[in-house]
């Protein structure tokens, strides 16, 4: 029973260390840190764009599958829900979908934006214009609109960013224009306080969409929504599923691979354990150096780190019955330095790629795999010592023997190598260029 207690206690404390590290960091989950960082100011403007600006915030929304008088007043009811206070209420800078849909801000800011004459002509005739038109049918638009912006800067602004709009108004509802085939699709245009990476508040953004459909009573009508905010909603939970499908099935098929050869529950506890410390120091050291963890360096790095199994079973597996940790240390140390140096070399690829996506998990996986190999080397023995864990038989060993033959031809590992280097020197290697492949939305 002191057996069980030493090594459950142990892989216990490791567990909740790395419990302790996930809940102190900062997860992102946005594709752009993949991207290479600019070199300039120009290309750093639009990185930085990309990330927080504007247009992320984008949401674009469409009902369809309804008559059009229904599909306005859904939309007339949405714009009006996803407006007012309520659970979505300081969600949303702007929603627009009808004719009298107009920014404020565009509005306040339309002489910055348009070439309009401010001198004392121009402001005369725009004057008398409105006062012609008070005079006329149209007199509430003009002391609504005329007074504030007699020049008409204003209506020139959106003809300008919009000559050949086919949006049509219907029943005071923006609908994208006639198919031919009957059908009509209301539009409404949203645009999130937060960055479009910021994807908690573009989980709550969408959540209150889809909330004020629900409410609005659409019948028959079906609500479509695009945008760069869904875009990086779906793509944040296309990695979360990716990161624990391949973390659980990974982890089970080790698992399985390590009972096989050991037969022994406390064995596979022993090895978990500097696994486990060693993805907690690399969420700690990886937060610490770049102010956040991106979740493809910690779902991704977490498998990558399934490789320092190796070195707790290492020690297990050579390790004779009863044999001092000195011993055993001795023996395989050669073997032991020569695999961690290995697997630390092949991570230096990502470090320095230049992406920050990349970095990071170039930096996770080797910090987790050099904390792994130190916790192994220096405390594993003290365990596996007084747990007097060692490799039980697993059956008939003559397989073994007969796998262990095929060392004889090691030197056709060589000649591969060397076929696979000329061939890559005579024909070079096949790059991918196109950014599109990293997404994970289709």
């Amino acid at each position: 029973m002191r057996r069980w207690g030493l090594v459950i206690g142990a892989l216990a404390a490791s567990v909740l260390a790395l419990l302790l590290a996930v809940r102190s960091i900062e997860v992102r989950t946005d594709m752009l840190a993949f991207l290479p960082a600019g070199q300039t100011e120009a290309s750093r403007l639009v990185l930085e764009e990309a990330r927080s600006g504007a247009a992320t915030g984008l949401v674009l929304m469409g009902l369809e599958g309804a008559p059009a008088p229904e599909l306005a007043r859904v939309a007339r009811a949405m714009a009006e829900a996803l407006g007012k206070p309520g659970p979505g209420a300081g969600l949303f800078e702007v929603v627009a979908g009808g004719a009298g849909a107009v920014p404020a801000e565009l509005f306040a800011h339309r002489y910055a934006l348009v070439d309009t004459a401010l001198d004392e002509a121009a402001l005369r005739a725009g004057m008398e214009g409105v006062l012609r038109q008070m005079r006329g049918s149209a007199a509430p638009l003009a002391v609504q609109f005329g007074l504030r912006d007699p020049t008409g800067a204003f209506p020139a602004l959106l003809q300008g960013w919009m000559p050949a709009s086919a949006v049509r108004v219907v029943d005071g509802a923006w609908f994208a224009p006639d198919a031919g085939d009957g059908a009509d699709r209301a539009l409404l245009l949203a645009r999130t306080k937060a960055g479009g990476m910021d994807i908690p508040a573009q989980e709550a953004a969408l959540a209150a969409i889809d909330r004020a459909f629900v409410e609005a009573a659409p019948g028959g009508a079906r609500l479509l929504v695009s945008g760069p905010a869904v875009f990086a909603r779906d793509a944040a939970r296309s990695i979360k599923g990716d990161v624990e499908r391949i973390s659980v099935l990974s982890t089970v098929l080790v698992a399985a691979l390590l009972w096989w050869r050991f037969r022994s529950p406390l064995v596979l506890a022993a090895v978990a354990t500097p696994v486990v410390l060693g993805v907690a120091v690399a969420a700690l050291v990886v937060q610490a150096v770049f102010g956040q963890v991106h979740g493809v360096a910690l779902g991704f790095g977490a498998t990558m780190l399934g490789v320092s199994v190796d070195y707790p079973v290492l020690m297990i597996g050579h390790r004779k019955r009863g044999e001092a940790a000195c011993a055993t240390r001795a023996r395989i140390g050669r073997a032991f330095c020569l695999a961690v140096l290995a697997a630390l070399l092949g991570l230096g690829a990502m470090i320095g790629s230049g992406m920050p996506g990349l970095v990071q998990l170039g930096v996770f996986a080797a910090v987790g795999l050099g904390a792994s190999a130190a916790l192994t080397w220096a405390g594993l023995p003290w365990l596996v010592v007084r747990a007097d864990l060692a490799p039980v038989a697993a059956g008939e060993a003559g397989w073994v023997r007969r796998v262990e033959g095929w060392r004889r031809h090691r030197w056709a590992a060589v000649a591969l190598a060397a076929a696979a280097l000329a061939y890559l020197v005579v024909h070079g290697a096949r790059w991918e260029g196109d950014l599109q492949a990293l997404s994970p939305v289709p």
